[in-house]
């Protein structure tokens, strides 16, 4: 489907923000409200050892104040010093669509049991590697891993939500992608169908600002058939490649292309 491309395209260094579609602009605004407020609470996230908890059922049932898990949909737990699970019991809570889990120091597969969860938010949880079955999050639609340290080859581990349509991914200190990010290394020839199909099929709003991203990061986004918001700025970008739908490149291919742009410059 053809991308409906719109920049503002400033001096290196400073900030690039990609409009592909009008669709979703709230997003994006309500991203930019919430900034500085994630932003100063980054601070707080120091604990002692001796402050740290469990979650596990009956922490939620108590913070709720009910005895019914069914009665709840939504969940605040950020900043309550968690740094470990025990999901015995979680699939109880079957009616729990939203997670704010901010400021902890929790692991993304620490809620695989929540068969409803839909959005869940991270950020702030000192996460450095990602360990998931996709099976385990069918209806996650929004995640929020902003200001963790993610490494760029455990973003892979993300590209089998198949329900994922946002993902925050703000402040990493991410310097690149996998250049195979929406295509896999696997032959075309020797894949199903199915195999093929499951590389962030979904995703439709990517935000990866406060990083140090270069230009090359394009090659490793071309293939995100669905993108409609990228939001890059306060990194390093300085021009626009000339792109094309491939089956993503390798890094002796990318810094080939990089000699022979044909985007915009400075």
């Amino acid at each position: 489907r053809d991308h409906i491309w719109g920049f503002n395209l400033q001096p290196a260094g400073t900030s690039i923000f990609l409009l592909f579609t009008d669709a979703g602009h709230w997003l994006l605004q309500a991203h930019r409200k919430s900034e500085n407020r994630v932003t100063n609470r980054r601070k707080k996230c120091k604990t002692t050892e001796a402050d740290q908890l469990t979650l596990d059922a009956p922490f939620l049932l108590q913070l709720h104040c009910v005895d019914d898990p069914s009665q709840i949909c939504s969940v605040d737990i950020s900043e309550q010093k968690l740094n470990s699970v025990k999901p015995e019991g979680f699939q109880v809570f079957e009616n729990i669509a939203y997670i704010d889990a901010s400021i902890n120091s929790l692991s993304l597969g620490s809620f695989s049991c929540f068969p409803s969860l839909r959005e869940l938010n991270l950020s702030l949880n000192r996460i450095q590697n990602l360990d998931l079955d996709s099976a385990d999050f069918h209806h996650l639609q929004v995640l929020n891993l902003s200001y963790n340290s993610l490494s760029p080859e455990s973003l892979i581990s993300l590209s089998g939500l198949s329900s994922l349509k946002v993902l925050h991914l703000t402040g990493n200190d991410l310097h690149h992608l996998p250049p195979n990010l929406a295509s896999s290394d696997q032959d075309p020839t020797e894949m199903s169908s199915e195999q093929e199909r499951k590389h962030f099929e979904s995703l439709e709003v990517l935000i990866l600002d406060d990083n140090k991203l270069s230009s090359v990061v394009f090659y490793s986004l071309v293939n995100l058939k669905r993108l409609k918001h990228l939001n890059l700025q306060k990194n390093l970008i300085c021009e626009i490649p000339c792109l094309q739908m491939t089956r993503g490149l390798t890094p002796e291919q990318i810094s080939d292309e990089e000699e022979g742009k044909c985007g915009l410059h400075n």
